[in-house]
């Protein structure tokens, strides 16, 4: 439905993107519960000890995207911060998880969320919230990292997942991907 991963580098040109810099990645749905409030103070935190890392916030509001602009914290980092305050077509979602390094899901409360499915088909390490059922299938420091709904907490998870062993993370988010298929899932659903 969305296609592969394809190489970094050309999904950021296809965007526009800094080949240079590192994305962390909020994606989808734009709603109180969502938390994104907490990640744009986490970033702000993050940003003081690194210029070369930007946010990427790509999704449609269901609330009003002042409450958002209007934080100090957006303010200060609002050349840092790209907002794409829209639906995105089928056919680019590839391009935004292929060019983020980070996605992050900075959750107050949730059940479940495709984006995680998403993100580790895309092969994307994932920071995610303690909550809910979302933490469910990452592994923490194995396929990705788990933390709580604070921002100090997600700034301190950010960093430890861009601070992390690439390598194995992700071959443990391939093997996540593996065990996530269509055909096993049948498996288990029919067992």
């Amino acid at each position: 439905k969305y296609g592969w991963p394809i190489e970094k580098n050309k999904a950021k040109r296809k965007l526009g993107l800094n080949q240079n810099i590192t994305y962390l990645m909020f994606f989808g749905l734009i709603r109180p519960y969502k938390g994104l409030d907490l990640l744009i103070k986490a970033f702000n935190k993050l940003k003081k000890n690194s210029e070369s890392i930007e946010l990427l916030i790509v999704g449609e509001n269901y609330e009003s995207i002042k409450k958002y602009k209007n934080m100090s914290e957006f303010i200060q980092n609002i050349d840092s911060i790209h907002l794409l305050n829209k639906f995105v077509d089928e056919k680019m979602v590839k391009y935004w998880f292929s060019a983020a390094d980070l996605i992050v899901q900075p959750y107050t409360s949730s059940s479940q969320s495709g984006i995680t499915s998403m993100a580790i088909h895309f092969e994307k390490i994932i920071v995610t919230t303690n909550v809910g059922g979302i933490s469910e299938k990452i592994d923490h420091k194995k396929n990705g990292f788990v933390c709580e709904a604070n921002y100090n907490d997600i700034a301190e998870k950010i960093n430890d997942a861009l601070k992390s062993e690439r390598k194995s993370l992700l071959k443990n988010i391939k093997k996540s991907k593996k065990e996530m298929n269509w055909n096993n899932f049948i498996k288990v659903l029919l067992d």
